[in-house]
């Protein structure tokens, strides 16, 4: 097949050399093309500002209210407790379970962009997939890291209890539970039905807890939790970059 391919490059350069070509005439058009270039104006280019509002009118508005409710619950899920007087134990059992279902809503909200058929518009209109997908991610990670810090911020203040561990104690089960639900949503059949995801999302809470009955739990030392973080962050960082290689290769259409 190379030499084939050789052959008939030799053919055409063999071929090309036999029409004649009036040096004048080329440089002629040559200039002319450069005077045409440097009179042509540049194009009218789209504000930041214009492209997010564009990317704002492309997001499905009413899934975006599990989201609100789901951070205004955890939000007010920590004076509730307070006004309980529920003691540190079971504050840090009920913040890792109540951060584990942020981050399972944090994916489901996601999901709606690749199974509500939206994607296929990347082929035939005006419309950035990625540009999208970032937003939405960018600000799900805003409120919820918003909303996670002040929970462990109140945290530490009411419960008299450092305020990095409360972060850790909220910030690893959301994690781990995103970087459980973005895996099934980057499978074609997390794609295809809602049932996997929400699985995925069962399960997760599920895990975390049991983890909160373990008695040694709270125990460990802080290395172990920034261990714990710090893997999180990685496996969901390589999920993300994963994510927009493919929507970049077209693998993550609509499949409905």
């Amino acid at each position: 097949m190379k030499r084939k391919d050789d052959d008939l490059r030799a053919l055409f350069e063999r071929m090309d050399r036999q029409i004649p070509i009036d040096q004048e005439q080329k440089a002629r058009t040559l200039t002319k093309l450069s005077e045409i270039m440097e009179q042509k104006h540049a194009p009218h280019t789209v504000s930041w500002f214009s492209i997010l509002k564009s990317q704002l009118c492309y997001m499905e508005k009413k899934v975006w209210l599990l989201g609100l409710l789901a951070n205004l619950g955890f939000a007010g899920l920590m004076p509730a407790l307070h006004f309980l007087g529920a003691d540190a134990g079971d504050m840090t059992a009920c913040s890792m379970l109540a951060s584990s279902i942020l981050g399972a809503c944090s994916i489901w909200i996601l999901s709606e962009l690749f199974s509500g058929g939206i994607t296929e518009l990347a082929d035939t209109c005006y419309f950035n997939v990625r540009q999208l997908a970032a937003l939405e991610m960018l600000v799900l990670g805003t409120v919820n890291l918003t909303v996670l810090a002040g929970a462990a911020c109140y945290a530490g203040i009411c419960w008299r209890m450092w305020i990095i561990q409360a972060g850790l104690y909220m910030g690893v089960p959301f994690l781990f539970t995103v970087s459980i639900c973005l895996g099934c949503l980057m499978m074609e059949r997390g794609r295809r039905k809602r049932y996997p995801l929400a699985a995925a999302g069962i399960v997760s809470v599920v895990l975390t807890w049991f983890l909160t009955l373990l008695p040694g739990l709270y125990l460990l030392s802080a290395a172990v939790w920034c261990v714990g973080l710090a893997a999180g962050l990685t496996v969901l960082i390589l999920q993300v970059g994963r994510l927009f290689w493919a929507i970049e290769k077209g693998e993550l259409l609509c499949t409905d």
